[in-house]
């Protein structure tokens, strides 16, 4: 059975709510089919919009979970973006997802390409490593590992003022410092590119934005929970009933010290 909606817990439910401080944008295919919304589910209600994509075929099951399909033409999600993250001047900020690219490269992320910033994955040789990031039109910051085609990696960006790091499956993996802070303006989140030559080949699933600086370790336990990760609920406590016509007993000394228990 494909896990879905009902076997996830929300943020309030999260097993790990020191990785939900901060989340201003959660989109979570893994959860299941929305039709044409894909849902935030970090209560902020960022709800994304998918753009020239079917319902009924761009929702598929990848490795055991719920991820979206992009065709490499011209498929990408438009997100809000999340009032958290100013328009202008942005100084810290967290992007995270897992991604199964099928071939070449393609841009993950497009936010205001002019002077906000662009990502790019790659599995091949026309990038330089597997993450390439720019903040307007230069792209100065890159990883060091490329993806390996048609397997699952978690792609994370921390931005610390104009500090930028890039881990690769929860490892430090290329580092830079950009020119500028991103502008993004009023433009939206565009996840998968925007359509045409660059538009990403492959599945998307589990993207998330913090408006904080996640530490190397808070990026190493991302990577370790896996898809869906996030979402798992913590343990409930089990409360002890005592069974019907039993009842505590407990002999004592004369000192009303304990010396034994049991039930009667």
């Amino acid at each position: 059975m494909v896990a879905s909606w009902q076997h996830y817990g929300t943020y309030d439910e999260s097993a790990h709510p020191d990785l939900w401080d901060g989340v201003v944008g959660y989109w979570a295919p893994c959860l299941g089919p929305t039709g044409l919304r894909l849902h935030d589910v970090s209560r902020w209600n960022n709800w994304g919009t998918l753009i020239n994509m079917d319902a009924a075929t761009d929702w598929v099951v990848s490795d055991g979970r719920y991820a979206l399909d992009f065709d490499g033409s011209n498929d990408y999600v438009r997100m809000p973006r999340p009032s958290q993250i100013p328009q202008s001047n942005a100084d810290k900020f967290t992007i995270a997802t897992w991604v199964l690219l099928r071939q070449g490269y393609g841009k993950l992320l497009d936010v205001n390409s002019t002077t906000g910033i662009i990502v790019y994955a790659s599995t091949v040789g026309n990038l330089s490593g597997g993450i390439q990031m720019g903040v307007g039109t230069t792209y100065p910051i890159t990883s060091a590992t490329q993806l390996t085609a048609n397997t699952w990696t978690l792609l994370t960006i921390v931005f610390n003022d104009k500090n930028v790091q890039l881990y690769f499956n929860g490892r430090s993996d290329g580092s830079g410092t950009s020119a500028q802070r991103p502008d993004f303006s009023t433009a939206s989140f565009d996840l998968g590119g925007t359509g045409g030559v660059e538009t990403a080949n492959g599945q998307i699933d589990d993207f998330v934005v913090w408006n904080r600086d996640l530490s190397a370790g808070e990026v190493a336990a991302l990577h370790r929970l896996g898809r869906g990760g996030m979402l798992q609920r913590r343990p409930r406590r089990r409360v002890y009933t005592e069974p019907a016509g039993f009842r505590a007993h407990y002999a004592t000394q004369r000192n009303a010290q304990l010396i034994g228990g049991g039930l009667r």
